[in-house]
């Protein structure tokens, strides 16, 4: 019998899986090779070609980077041998298919600064996409029929009511799961007795004094919204919300908190003469305990300074610190060279200094500029002359997960944070792409589960989430997660003897 004739005749006892596996084997290498997303073409430019072989890959990233390809060289296979091409012809499209892909993808890492390309990846990912072929030759029928038997078993169950119980069953566990994760990023562990310095970090250690000047220091117990953020350091906002603390540091010491809240800012005891115009090292004339207790019961902050950098380069310059005098930081905001580092504490980042937040070209020798730090209880955000810079700096309940499996840093924040949403609504994303099959076709049941799992279930969790952990409520988690659940919809019927049930009843 035939190669084609084989195929062919599985392809009968078998729902065709093709479509699903090429979309999530391409979305899963996309984001796993490209992320953060942040090329520069005008740094390195246009090249079409590698240089290399790459970094000095142990077995470990090896066989990673075979195994991402697996799935891809698998998916195509399947999608070829149904269409009756034989294993000489697929093997030949899964290895140079596989070859074009990786080096699409090297060449893309090129221009990410935090991405190392070269010719070691793509032979690893083409080997990767051969032996996709392989498991798909020596057991891809099974492995699909079994999964078809699964698939049309649970598609059966999922009646209207089981789908809603379950989807909200669900979210619920989920919930569950989340808040402890959420928690970490709560602000705890502050000293009480921590003072206030501004251009210095402690007595004992005048090298990290800063060489600049501020003229305005303000602090707010809560999250400053983005557009108030921005109109405050743009110089336009009537409407500010008032600070706890504000201070104007123009003229000499001691300097008195306009809102009476914390204590006056004296000229630290042995600090140097001014290096610029401006102040030097302040510090608090006693514990800014209040400030404390007030960000500590809140879980926010926001930091607003006015300030102008002293000549470059420097490393290490503290220009506000909330700490005891000889010990370490509970706040800190620092300038390293040109650029801004920002680390507070709380569960999360406790003994891990990895957790400070960099943001490049901040500082510019000699020029004024107005920033604010806000944070809302899980996500940090920096504004400078009405601009938001950088990338999220997000500890939400994917970074305490994350916690628990590796050594986590700043730079990889962000993609935890879509990774532990992409795993809590794309499972309930299939299952109501599944329910759909199974549900009467009437257009009002249908868009009523649709409802409850694509907008019900996302805002719940996220109200559910920031209640009971201290943060506030994102607009934008809950679109990412709505847009995860409708994609698994789709995504879960996306091969074409499949896609006609979900949408022949949506006109």
């Amino acid at each position: 019998m035939k190669d084609s004739s084989t195929a062919l005749s599985s392809k009968a006892r078998t729902s065709s899986w093709s479509k699903r596996i090429l979309i999530a084997a391409v979305a899963g290498i996309l984001f796993l090779t490209l992320y953060p997303f942040s090329f520069s073409v005008s740094r390195y430019g246009l090249a079409f070609r590698l240089v290399g072989w790459g970094k000095g890959a142990g077995p470990v990233d090896v066989f990673l980077n075979v195994l991402l390809f697996v799935p891809y060289g698998f998916g195509l296979s399947e999608a070829l041998r149904e269409r009756g091409k034989s294993r000489a012809a697929v093997l030949g499209v899964a290895l140079l298919a596989g070859m074009l892909f990786s080096y699409g993808v090297e060449l893309l890492q090129f221009y990410i600064p935090m991405r190392d390309s070269g010719w070691g990846d793509v032979v690893t990912n083409s080997a990767g996409s051969v032996l996709g072929f392989l498991v798909y030759e020596l057991a891809g029928v099974p492995i699909l029929r079994f999964a078809s038997r699964i698939e049309s078993a649970l598609v059966l169950w999922l009646k209207a009511y089981r789908l809603a119980v379950l989807l909200l069953l669900y979210v619920g566990v989920w919930l569950a799961i989340s808040v402890p994760f959420q928690r970490e990023a709560r602000i705890s562990d502050w000293s009480p007795n921590a003072v206030l310095l501004i251009g210095g970090s402690t007595v004992e250690n005048p090298f990290f004094a800063w060489r600049g000047k501020i003229s305005e220091a303000q602090f707010w117990n809560s999250a400053l919204p983005g557009r108030v953020a921005r109109a405050i350091t743009s110089g336009s906002a009537p409407d500010t919300p008032a600070p706890l603390a504000s201070y104007d540091l123009r003229g000499s010491p001691p300097f008195q908190d306009q809102r009476h809240f914390l204590p006056d800012l004296i000229r630290m005891r042995g600090a140097s003469s001014p290096r610029l115009v401006g102040v030097s090292e302040l510090i608090s004339r006693a514990p800014v305990s209040s400030l404390v207790d007030q960000i500590e019961r809140t879980n926010q902050f926001s930091l607003h300074v006015v300030y102008e950098a002293g000549p470059m380069p420097l490393r290490h310059g503290r220009i506000v610190s909330l700490a005891q005098t000889s010990a370490t930081a509970d706040l800190e905001l620092r300038q390293e060279n040109t650029n801004l580092s920002f680390w507070f504490r709380n569960s999360l980042s406790a003994g891990r200094p990895r957790l400070a937040w960099d943001v490049a070209n901040v500082f510019v020798p000699n020029q004024p500029r107005s920033l604010v730090l806000s944070y809302d209880g899980s996500r940090l955000a920096l504004y400078v002359d009405g601009k938001e810079l950088g990338r999220p700096y997000q500890l939400g309940p994917g970074t305490g997960l994350a916690a628990l499996l590796h050594r986590i840093k700043w730079g990889e924040l962000e993609g935890y944070h879509y990774i532990f949403y992409a795993m809590i609504f794309l499972p309930p994303g299939c299952l109501l792409g599944l329910g759909w099959r199974n549900l009467a076709p009437q257009i009002g049941l249908r868009l009523l589960m649709v409802l409850l799992g694509a907008v019900v279930l996302p805002v719940l969790f996220e109200i559910g989430l920031a209640y009971a952990g201290s943060s506030s409520v994102s607009l934008g988690n809950i679109v990412l997660s709505m847009l995860l659940v409708l994609g698994a919809a789709f995504w879960v019927n996306a091969d074409s003897s499949l896609s006609r049930p979900f949408l022949g009843h949506a006109l």
